[in-house]
């Protein structure tokens, strides 16, 4: 197994690790040429898919799958214990897969859920919610994170998802659901702030 990338992040009192390897996991999935599964915090695998995906969410879905473990360690406010509950929801749901939500707004209502913190169902609605957060360097785990894939109008929100720390979001995508960092070449200039619900 090829490591590509280790990234531990510092957010308050969490502790967030992400792991991405690149290719397929020999050992986790028994032979080459399965879809590379996460290893979860939980012991759990769950598929996942490209979390450098570098093209739009309705592209081609055969690009290389890698494996991501999003870890929190040592949690003690209520903050850190919301932003827990968060990572744990995008962790079974990427163990689920695709089917445990319906699109983009869905996967980021469910992960909030877990919080207990309601939020509203569409993407235009949950645009509006929140804290407005403009910049990415100002993004904490939980935070909700918006994106502009028209062509013609690129300041239309039409794409969300959830801040997972270390310069990463989780989304639901036309490949799956995704860890893809917001340094990404597609996603990265598609950036439009984020709003913060924790």
């Amino acid at each position: 197994m090829t490591m590509k990338a280790w990234h531990k992040v510092a957010v308050g009192t969490i502790v967030v690790t992400v792991v991405v390897a690149a290719g397929v996991v020999e050992y986790a999935n028994g032979h080459v040429g399965k879809p590379a599964h996460a290893v979860l915090a939980t012991g759990h695998l769950g598929k996942v898919g490209n979390s450098t995906q570098s093209s739009p969410p309705a592209a081609a879905a055969n690009s290389t799958q890698n494996n991501v473990v999003i870890k929190v360690v040592s949690s003690s406010s209520a903050n850190s214990k919301a932003q827990t509950k968060v990572v744990a929801a995008v962790e079974q749901m990427i163990q689920a897969g695709p089917s445990s939500a319906p699109d983009a707004s869905g996967f980021v209502q469910k992960a909030l859920s877990a919080a207990g913190v309601s939020v509203p169902r569409t993407i235009a609605e949950q645009s509006k919610t929140g804290t407005f957060i403009q910049g990415k360097s100002q993004l904490q785990v939980g935070d909700m994170v918006f994106f502009g894939l028209n062509a013609s109008d690129p300041t239309q929100v039409t794409f969300d998802g959830v801040y997972v720390g270390n310069g990463h979001f989780a989304a639901l995508t036309g490949h799956g659901m995704l860890t893809i960092s917001l340094q990404d070449p597609y996603w990265g200039p598609r950036f439009l702030f984020g709003r913060r619900v924790l």
